[in-house]
């Protein structure tokens, strides 16, 4: 049974190859950029062994805290290369991509010193052209698929549950409601005061999600209250997809990113997810819409099978196959739109690379092209690849209509 499945993803593999080889070349590379960054450029080891300690650093770049490596590097300048290890596996291109040098600082593509040549040239503070390239493409390609995963995370659940009640609506119990409006104005005012404060309340979210987790299982133990109230989810859900779409996206993401002092990759992420989770329940809504008309849904609901059990076990799935094209169109918008925050100086904070801090630091310095080309190229090739694959994939999910037809 491996051995079919195997070959079932293989003949897939090569059809995809044959349909667009440039499409599935830039696929591959982007997912080596992710995963092996540490691996190829990197101004420390990937694996060591110091004073009879092991240390990994794919994911991390730091040694343990009070460790042994971590004592030794401040004695030496945090210079890795000083150090003398039992073991040690380093990357291809042994190069800092936040190393400074002022000397060497907007050199030309094809620059050398006595420190080395610099093909892609530097920057600014005499940073590495070719390495900053890699950590910000990659940085770039990690906010865009956390930032898709979120949307769907959010939106797609939201819009299928929400969605399902649209002709019926759904009855709820006098506690349920107690709950949910006491879980809706603590949301609203956590809400106001980490906008207030400008922090990020963690305790008080989780304290936000338990209650919201609390409101659903009063609903699931269906209390015997002969008072029942009718709500209508599917009209909060258009109403509020409505009210966030009628508002000029970049500047909501403006002023929100503006909010936080120094917004890290995390919340670049959670806040592009944000707004693209209601691109997701929008479509899902239409999706489930249609679904919910059909005859094998009221088939299972005539069977008593519960509704929360067709949502999740047959919407959901669908769904997810018709919203890829969707999902990969995002990547693109995700990796457009975290660049032109960082372009204009809202984005990632200046310690970190991106790439569109790159082609920030370049405005005041007209003369170095490079700097403002070459991620400009990285940008378009993503935003592109992103595009072609959405447009593929809804190719491939209108072919067996055309085929009964």
């Amino acid at each position: 049974m491996i051995r079919d499945r195997l070959s079932v993803l293989w003949s897939g593999y090569q059809k995809a190859w044959r349909a667009s080889p440039w499409l599935t070349a830039s696929l591959h590379a982007f997912i080596a950029v992710l995963l092996s960054t540490q691996l190829i450029v990197a101004p420390r080891p990937f694996y060591c062994v110091y004073a009879g300690e092991s240390y990994s650093f794919i994911w991390s770049s730091r040694p343990p805290a009070g460790s042994p490596l971590q004592r030794d590097l401040l004695a030496v300048g945090n210079d890795w290369s000083r150090l003398s290890y039992e073991r040690s596996v380093w990357p291809l291109v042994y190069a800092d991509p936040y190393a400074t040098d002022l000397d060497r600082s907007w050199k030309a593509p094809g620059f050398c010193n006595g420190q080395g040549c610099y093909a892609f040239g530097t920057w600014e503070l005499g940073r590495s052209m070719g390495a900053s390239l890699l950590y910000g493409f990659r940085k770039s390609l990690l906010i865009a698929l956390l930032s898709v995963l979120i949307g769907l995370i959010l939106g797609v659940p939201a819009g299928s549950l929400m969605s399902y009640y649209q002709r019926d609506g759904i009855r709820i119990s006098r506690p349920v409601a107690v709950s949910a409006l006491v879980s809706a104005g603590v949301s609203l005012y956590i809400l106001l005061l980490s906008i207030h404060h400008r922090q990020f309340y963690a305790a008080a979210w989780l304290l936000v999600a338990s209650l919201w987790a609390l409101t659903v299982w009063l609903h699931r133990r269906e209390f015997k209250d002969k008072v029942r109230i009718r709500i209508w989810p599917d009209a909060w859900l258009s109403g509020g997809i409505g009210l966030v779409k009628s508002f000029p996206s970049l500047l909501l993401l403006l002023l929100l990113v503006n909010w936080v002092k120094q917004p890290g990759t995390g919340f670049i992420a959670g806040l592009l997810g944000f707004f693209l989770a209601f691109s997701m329940a929008r479509y899902t809504r239409h999706i489930v819409i249609s679904e919910r008309a059909s005859v094998y849904v009221d088939a299972l609901r005539t069977l008593g099978i519960p509704d929360r059990r067709i949502v999740i076990r047959h919407l959901i799935p669908k769904v997810l196959s018709d919203l890829y094209p969707i999902a990969a169109a995002a990547l693109g918008s995700a990796v457009l739109t975290e660049s032109t925050l960082s372009f204009l100086g809202l984005g990632l904070p200046l310690d970190e690379i991106s790439l569109g801090s790159m082609m920030h630091s370049a405005r005041n310095h007209l003369s170095a092209w490079w700097v403002v080309l070459l991620p400009g190229l990285l940008v378009f090739w993503m935003v592109f690849s992103f595009q072609k694959m959405g447009k593929i994939l809804s190719q491939k999910r209108e072919e067996p209509v055309v085929q009964q037809v």
